[in-house]
This record gives C-alpha cells, structure tokens and sequence, in this order.
C-alpha cells in the first residue's frame, strides 16, 4: 500500500523493547515439566506500550489478553481506520510467540536472558525466535496508532500467542489451539493469515507457509450432436491446477538455486574459518570468527 511505503522501523523502540522481553526469558521457557513458561511477562511490557493507543484511551486499536491458563495469555492486537465501515476486509499476522526454547548459560559466551548489543548484531535468548517477531509487531501496531493510515478499511490483526516451543498434552488449553477452539481467530478467516515465526538463529527474511485460496471452473453445455464444443468444467479446472502447479514448480526451483548457493558460500566460509583456526599464525583471527559465530 502507498501509505506504508516510506514507513521504517523505529530501531530505538524496537531495541528497548526487545531488551526488556530478553530480559524476561529465563521465565518464558518453555520445556515441560522443568520449565513452564509465564507468558504474560513479556505480554505486560507490550501491553503497556499499547494500551494509551487502544479506544478506551481514543486511540484506533483494540487489544485482548486472552488468558486460558494463569498466567499464560495470548494478546490479539488489532487496527482499523475509525472511517471503516467492514469487517470483513483482513490482513492477519499470526505466530509470533510470547515462549522461547530452553537455554543452558553454560553453552553461551553471552548471558542468554539479557541481551547484547555489539554493533548491529543482537544476541539473547528470543532475539530471533521469537521475542524479535513480537517486539517487530508491537512497533508495526505502534506506528500504525499514530499515523492513521486508511487502508481503505482494512483490518491489520496481530496474535501473539502462547505455548508455542513445546505443544503436546494440554496445548489445547494454552495458545493458538485455545484461541482457534474459543472461536477468537474466527473473523481471521475472510482474509490472508501469514505466519510470523521463525526457526533458525540467523537473520530470516522469509519462511514457509499457506495462503488458502479456491477456483471455479464454470464449464460450458452445447448439443449432443457437438460434444467436442462443450467445456468441460472438471477438465478446465484440471487444467487451471496445472498451470498454476507449474508456474509454483518454476518459482520453487529459482529459490532452490539461491538457497544452495547460500548454503555452498556458508560452507566455503565456514572451511576458511576452520583453516584459520588450525594455523598457529592466525590464532587470534580464528578466535575472534569462532565467537562471532556463537549465540
């Protein structure tokens, strides 16, 4: 949209806040029965970013903390013109999530429940995965409060949710399972969701996931006499999968290409980092790869 093309993260507010959920991770990990996250630590920071912009404060925004289990909530962010007048019109982030993977300090050279600024690098537990993902949707919704921008009506949802990392008994009872059961991500479904999560501990520019969509194929009837004018409508349906498969064939592979070349460059980078290492001349050079390589 050409309201949001000059639109740039406030890498400020986007640091603080990041700060302040890292600096909650040790309680929101999540690996039962040892460590049972308490969601709502990070969802406080947030929540108190966002409530002054919300309508009871004459904000645009609407926020739920949705609470199944205590002390485990899951917060729905949402933001619409005031001029709108459907509902039905949606854009929906889902995913980001309030729990992070166990971290042992033991295997960091840096506090993981704190986080570390050096340069433009990040490091703490949630950085990536996924406290960076809610602090991102949190400035996204903040900017979003403060400038206004019509849309032509489109509602802009963000679920920050629960119970991500671990799932298994019980998970029906916690987060997206929870809010999909209870009818609260209901409205979601009129328009795209993207899943905004991400597994791995480098920088993520992109990752899998599913846009619902249908086709009708309307056939056309002609005489008995002519059959070979009629159309089909299962085989130009047929036909219209086809295409379509085939054109996601040629795009998956042009991505294929420029994933192994990444993987190839990072493998001849991590080959020169380990000759570094072995050469007694250079020590210091491989000390300072390896721990810029580590979490």
């Amino acid at each position: 949209m050409a309201e949001l093309a000059d639109w740039t993260l406030d890498s400020e507010r986007f640091v603080t806040l990041l700060g302040k959920l890292v600096g909650e991770a040790e309680s929101l990990q999540n690996q039962p029965p040892r460590y049972v996250p308490r969601e709502d630590n990070a969802a406080r920071h947030i929540i108190e970013l966002l409530r002054p912009h919300t309508r009871e404060h004459g904000g645009p925004l609407t926020l739920q903390h949705l609470s199944f289990v205590d002390g485990r909530g899951n917060l729905i962010i949402e933001y619409q013109h005031p001029s709108a007048t459907s509902r039905t019109d949606v854009v929906s982030f889902v995913g980001s999530h309030l729990d992070v993977v166990y971290a042992n300090p033991a295997n960091w050279q840096r506090d993981p429940f704190k986080l570390s600024i050096e340069g433009d690098e990040l490091h703490g537990r949630g950085t990536t995965d996924c406290l960076g993902h809610c602090a991102l949707q949190t400035d996204l919704f903040l900017q979003l409060a403060a400038k206004r921008p019509v849309l032509g009506g489109l509602r802009v949802v963000g679920v920050l949710i629960a119970n991500e990392e671990a799932g298994g008994d019980g998970a029906s009872d916690v987060g997206v399972e929870a809010l999909q059961k209870h009818g609260h991500l209901d409205s979601l479904s009129t328009g795209p969701v993207i899943w905004l999560d991400c597994a791995n501990k480098q920088p993520n520019i992109g990752s899998g996931g599913v846009v619902g969509w249908e086709l009708t194929a309307t056939g056309v009837m002609f005489h008995s006499g002519f059959p070979h004018k009629a159309i089909n409508a299962i085989e130009l349906a047929t036909d219209g999968m086809l295409s379509i498969n085939q054109s996601f064939v040629s795009y998956r592979s042009i991505v294929r290409d420029r994933l192994v070349l990444m993987h190839e460059r990072q493998l001849c980078k991590r080959s020169s980092e380990t000759s570094t290492k072995r050469s007694p001349s250079t020590r210091g050079r491989a000390s300072t790869a390896s721990s810029a390589r580590a979490p």
